[in-house]
């Protein structure tokens, strides 16, 4: 069942990095804010970050074993600093003023793997600090999840049978509190002056990448929006 769960993880971890990659490419920012980074390593593999600043939140616990892997490694980019911060109990937007970050200059957020976490109160939340940061010409790349009745009813077979045969949990602590339509998740970005361009199932993605694919349902509701920052 281990198995499983990270195949299927890994299978969808490939399409949303080659888009978020690609929408990173195609409008490069003097700054960049990766959210939840973990142990995100785009500003260790992207030439394309050169000379950019980039700022990397995450919670202080995952920050400091991030930074111990991290110890010797050389970065493309022109500074790497890290901002802890729990998105449940911290101001996003004191964090990254503190670290050196610039709301009048324009950033590139990138926003893969949390927003399912949050709940709609907290993700509504950081979405208006991301605003209050975004200057003209900014863009948002987020990672998220859209309701899937048929992929919650796995998730709880699957949570019933680790708990028959005694195995553990790996997302025992990471339970999903949220989920967004693509409308719901395009009002709630609109209504904080961000435009969408762009937002794509993985599943789509990985079709166009001519990826095999074996989690389809997985895949169908994970999705990355894009959304740039309008000017006024």
């Amino acid at each position: 069942m281990e198995y499983e769960f990270l195949r299927a993880t890994a299978e969808g971890l490939v399409p949303r990095t080659v888009a978020i990659d690609d929408a990173v490419r195609e409008r490069t920012s003097p700054q960049v804010v990766i959210l939840g980074a973990s142990l995100d390593g785009r500003a260790w593999r992207m030439p394309e970050l050169a000379g950019a600043a980039v700022f990397e939140v995450d919670h202080p616990r995952s920050q400091e074993d991030k930074r111990q892997r991290a110890a010797g490694l050389s970065s493309p980019a022109g500074k790497v600093a890290f901002v802890p911060v729990d998105f449940t109990a911290d101001r996003l937007d004191d964090s990254l003023k503190a670290a050196g970050h610039r709301a009048d200059l324009p950033t590139t957020w990138i926003w893969e793997g949390v927003v399912p976490y949050l709940t709609r109160a907290e993700v509504a939340a950081t979405v208006r600090d991301l605003a209050g940061a975004s200057a003209p010409g900014s863009r948002l790349v987020v990672n998220y999840q859209s309701p899937s009745p048929a992929a919650s009813l796995g998730r709880l077979l699957a949570r019933a049978m680790r708990r028959l045969s005694r195995r553990p949990d790996p997302m025992a602590h990471e339970p999903w509190r949220s989920a967004w339509t693509p409308a719901a998740m395009r009002e709630l970005l609109t209504g904080q002056g961000f435009a969408v361009v762009g937002d794509t199932d993985l599943l789509s993605l990985a079709g166009a990448l001519a990826l095999p694919v074996r989690s389809r349902r997985s895949l169908g509701s994970g999705r990355v929006l894009v959304a740039d920052r309008r000017a006024g």
